[in-house]
């Protein structure tokens, strides 16, 4: 998505590149301590523990890509408690009317997360990915609903 913005750019197809932000879960977090930490690799995130399968990577390949894009793109990155997480699927679903998966809602329970805290102006448009429909980790939401009586 980095690559795609920049080359937009380049080719005058876009104005700016947006900031790109990395939301983890607090069970799971290598990407975001290396980025508060000010470090260009995460280190091993030795005990995971997140409901989110999806997102429960101690080792991610990738982070030294993901953390030159959160710094040239003046983004950020994120960790929400998976408690956190699973409402902001079921948020989605009531308020959207759209299916997102446990795992996905990671980017949901982050930019709430990072919106109270002030990183964004109001003026805005906030793109959130959602790579799996809810109905893939279905169980884990109805588990969560059935624990808060709903």
């Amino acid at each position: 998505m980095y690559k795609a913005a920049r080359e937009f750019e380049e080719l005058g197809l876009g104005e700016e590149i947006p900031r790109f932000y990395a939301a983890q879960s607090a069970g799971c977090a290598p990407v975001v301590e290396a980025w508060e930490s000010g470090e260009s690799r995460h280190d091993l995130w030795e005990t995971p523990d997140t409901i989110c399968g999806g997102i429960e990577v101690s080792d991610p390949g990738a982070s030294p890509w993901i953390l030159e894009t959160l710094r040239e793109s003046d983004g950020g990155a994120v960790a929400t408690p998976d408690e956190e997480i699973l409402d902001g699927a079921i948020t989605v679903a009531q308020e959207e009317g759209l299916e997102m998966g446990a795992t996905c809602a990671a980017a949901m329970s982050g930019a709430s997360e990072l919106a109270s805290e002030g990183e964004f102006d109001g003026d805005e448009t906030l793109v959130l990915l959602n790579t799996a429909t809810g109905n893939k980790e279905d169980d884990i939401l109805r588990s969560h609903l059935m624990g808060k009586g709903i």
